[in-house]
């Protein structure tokens, strides 16, 4: 548990210096900071897969924090984001005291409930359990992504971009519950870009507030907080994916092009059922 706590918090550290390196508002350094720790498991598993270490706690810890240390590096060349030209699509205007008061106090206590269930059970939704988590425990004990005989095509056809995030928890070994926390922080992440795609959708910051409540407060998405199911995660890159392209439509920066294309990627290859919002 230890070098599980160790890992995620240096990778944490490291992903929000680069991100800051990039932008100068704080919500698209704290989306891109997520973004930058998902891809850097993902990376950190192809990558040991290739040379059979996937199952090595030590070549894990390493080669990640290695990768992070190089995406900061190479963060620290890229010319800081430009001053912002005032916009109606990003006018500077704040949310009324009230409303954020509100917003505050009655999220706080849903958030505390979910800490509180994330630590207290153990996964036990039935997808998980039928071959999210064997899929994951498969490709740490061949030390590799390959394909496994199994009597259920699901753990080996399916994406596995999610799978990926709970095989850097379980390769510490930590206690169980730790793998209800990727959904919880993905509940307060697609909170963070729902704002966001508000505001650069013209929305002032009221309206802004209102819709990102309506949405964390849903019974659905709720109930998949403290779960450990891909639909959250995956909404989540979704709606980050939207942020930056709507970004780089005013920008033209490549950095807004390249997030969203890894937040589109991430989520595109953690749920087959992406493709149907395509049309819309």
């Amino acid at each position: 548990m230890a070098l599980y706590l160790a890992h995620t918090i240096i990778l944490l550290g490291a992903s929000y210096a680069a991100a800051r390196q990039l932008f100068r508002a704080e919500l698209e350094r704290l989306l891109t900071a997520g973004l930058l720790l998902w891809g850097n498991i993902v990376g950190t598993s192809l990558l040991l897969a290739g040379l059979h270490r996937l199952g090595e706690p030590a070549w894990f810890f390493r080669t990640s924090l290695g990768l992070a240390l190089v995406t900061w590096w190479l963060m620290r060349k890229v010319a800081p984001e430009p001053p912002a030209t005032p916009t109606p699509s990003a006018s500077c205007s704040k949310p009324s005291p009230l409303m954020l008061a509100a917003f505050i106090l009655t999220l706080a206590p849903l958030a505390y409930a979910g800490i509180r269930i994330a630590s207290t059970y153990v996964p036990n939704n039935y997808d998980t359990l039928a071959y999210h988590l064997p899929r994951a425990m498969y490709y740490l004990g061949q030390n590799n992504l390959a394909h496994f005989d199994t009597g259920n095509p699901r753990q080996i056809y399916f994406p596995l971009n999610y799978n990926l995030l709970q095989l850097s928890g379980l390769i510490y070994s930590p206690p169980l519950q730790v793998l209800n926390f990727f959904n919880l922080a993905a509940w307060g992440a697609a909170g963070l870009a729902l704002y966001r795609l508000c505001r650069l959708c013209a929305f002032n910051a009221n309206a802004a507030l209102i819709s990102t409540w309506l949405a964390l407060t849903s019974t659905q998405v709720l109930a998949q907080a403290t779960a450990t199911t891909n639909d959250l995660p995956v909404a989540a890159g979704l709606l980050c994916t939207l942020v930056y392209a709507l970004r780089w439509r005013e920008s033209r920066l490549t950095r807004d092009a390249l997030f969203a294309g890894l937040a589109a990627g991430l989520s595109a290859g953690s749920k087959l059922t992406v493709v149907f919002f395509g049309p819309p």
